[in-house]
């Protein structure tokens, strides 16, 4: 009986062992399949609810790139965009920002996240989102900004007057800024982006401005995202 009892508590320990490996090992493939896809998150600052998308490449410490899409857009139509940045090694955020002030929170929100590197926080902006981010880093330091296809000069149409431009406070940058633009761009002209190229040079900031020959707003495709999450990893 005592060798019985013994070799009923081996096969029991045995049967224990392979139900904990049944019971993990589904556990870590689900961790696994939460890396690199996009979630909702929800925040409060300063008395607002801010609701988006994020997106986490590795439980570690990582860069952080904020995506300010254009107007209208949603943060729920930028999950693409935003696994984009994650196969970069980024952390990504994505929001329903209604001005430049819930991008701010957005950037605050990241540098308390315990998967952030809160000091290498970027932001890429597309046309509204873009000149929100120039605003956003007359503000806070960022590690760089991407500003695609943005507007800044004063001409009725998107600033009636030098003081809702982000051009007025340009002395206040406080990192490097890269200008994407398309040639041909039919809805914000392509003199927007050497204005703010001159303003940021006159200003003595660091710029790099790159003209596409593209006759759309957004300049190019995929391969547009992919230089610009390169420009936040490698500041000029």
């Amino acid at each position: 009986m005592p060798g019985f009892r013994k070799k009923n508590f081996f096969i029991l320990h045995l049967f224990l062992f392979f139900l904990f490996f049944l019971i993990l090992i589904p556990v870590n493939l689900y961790a696994q399949e939460e890396i690199n896809k996009p979630f909702p998150v929800s925040f409060t600052a300063q008395g607002r609810t801010i609701n988006g998308y994020m997106v986490v490449p590795s439980h570690s410490k990582n860069a952080a790139i904020v995506w300010a899409q254009g107007y209208g857009a949603r943060a729920n139509e930028c999950l693409d965009d935003l696994q984009v940045i994650a196969s970069k090694g980024f952390v990504g955020l994505c929001i329903d920002y209604r001005d430049y002030y819930d991008l701010i929170y957005a950037v605050q929100y990241l540098e308390k996240h315990e998967y952030v590197d809160k000091t290498k926080i970027g932001m890429i902006g597309f046309s509204l989102g873009a000149e929100s981010a120039i605003f956003v880093s007359e503000y806070i330091p960022l590690r760089a900004v991407v500003e695609i296809s943005g507007a800044c000069i004063v001409d009725g149409k998107y600033f009636p007057d030098e003081n809702s431009s982000p051009l007025k406070y340009i002395k206040l940058v406080k990192c490097p800024i890269v200008i994407f633009h398309s040639k041909g761009d039919p809805k914000v002209s392509v003199e927007n982006a050497y204005a703010l190229e001159k303003a940021l040079k006159a200003a003595g900031k660091k710029v790099k401005m790159e003209i596409f020959p593209y006759d759309t707003h957004w300049p190019g495709g995929n391969e547009t995202l992919l230089k610009a999450i390169d420009y936040i990893k490698n500041p000029i």
